[in-house]
């Protein structure tokens, strides 16, 4: 009569109760500290990426300098208003009447 009283608590859980899962998936081994070792790790996630998005863009632009440089014969001129293509204007027409003569 002894055996119908006794109830084994393990059958009426479900098969996937959290107590089962911890039972057979232990927690990480962690560090003196207390946080797992690769825990502290987290951020590697992300610079990773950005720095090879980093390192693109850096690709990308040295790419158009050379690229100009090499057409044009020299690096390009930023923030051209009209002032400045008038006297490039002024400059190559004197240039070309100079070496006319």
């Amino acid at each position: 009569s002894s055996k119908s009283t006794d109830i084994d608590v393990r059958s009426e859980q479900p098969p996937f109760s959290p107590s089962l899962f911890v039972r057979f998936h232990p927690r990480p081994v962690e560090s003196s500290v207390g946080i797992p070792p690769m825990a502290k790790l987290f951020w590697l996630e992300a610079v990773l990426p950005l720095g090879i998005i980093a390192g693109m863009l850096c690709v990308m632009g040295n790419a158009q300098y050379y690229i100009h440089r090499a057409a044009h014969g020299r690096p390009k001129h930023i923030g051209n208003d009209v002032w400045d293509v008038a006297m490039e204007r002024r400059d190559k027409k004197i240039v070309e009447q100079y070496s006319a003569n």
